[in-house]
């Protein structure tokens, strides 16, 4: 996902854990519920920034084609064990200029593309969606760019800004909600969800 050395090193660093404690809180959140509801039945699904895989693993047990994406290879080692999901070691540019989707779940992963390929990353991902298909987006709400406890990279995102990128690909966004949240290192956010759709 462009995502710089120190933020890839603390996911390959800490990826049983991360992925423990992410899943056991993730594992069905109405964000996701909406997003599946939103599918075909059976339709093919992207995780970008799959992380420990929760998503991916919840998404196919309910019969869709996932394929999950994570630059980091630790974490697409957890998904091992499951069954029926492709996965892809690496970041944008190693999504096959072919594939198409009808969703993509983007949860809280573009954050960590540094600001300046955000955008170009983000309609490739929007050219990927099939005509109706549906992009899913968590992310920090905001527009400042900071490093974490963890040194972790973030870049925070408004909607506006995301809108904007999408709408020139035909995408629009169709539903917003927006909560206060907590981090993997007690920071706190204002967490921003998004679900878009491809026209046509």
């Amino acid at each position: 996902m462009s995502a710089d050395r120190e933020t890839l090193a603390f996911y390959a660093g800490m990826a049983g854990e991360y992925a423990a404690k992410m899943g056991a809180s993730s594992r069905r959140t109405r964000d996701l519920t909406a997003f599946a509801a939103a599918l075909p039945s059976g339709g093919r699904v992207l995780d970008f920034g799959c992380g420990g895989g929760w998503a991916s693993r919840t998404l196919v047990e309910e019969g869709f084609a996932v394929t999950a994406l994570d630059p980091v290879a630790e974490m697409l080692d957890m998904l091992s064990d499951c069954a029926g999901i492709e996965t892809i070691h690496g970041d944008i540019d190693a999504l096959p200029k072919t594939a198409v989707y009808e969703g993509i779940w983007a949860h809280f992963s573009l954050q960590h593309i540094p600001r300046e390929a955000l955008p170009n990353a983000l309609a490739r991902l929007a050219r990927a969606l099939a005509p109706g298909g549906v992009i899913a987006i968590g992310i920090h709400e905001g527009s400042e760019g900071l490093r974490d406890s963890l040194d972790r990279l973030y870049n925070h995102w408004t909607l506006e800004a995301l809108a904007g990128i999408l709408a020139p690909e035909g995408v629009e966004v169709v539903a917003a909600r927006r909560h206060p949240d907590k981090g993997f290192d007690g920071r706190q956010f204002n967490a921003l969800h998004l679900r878009a759709v491809r026209q046509g």
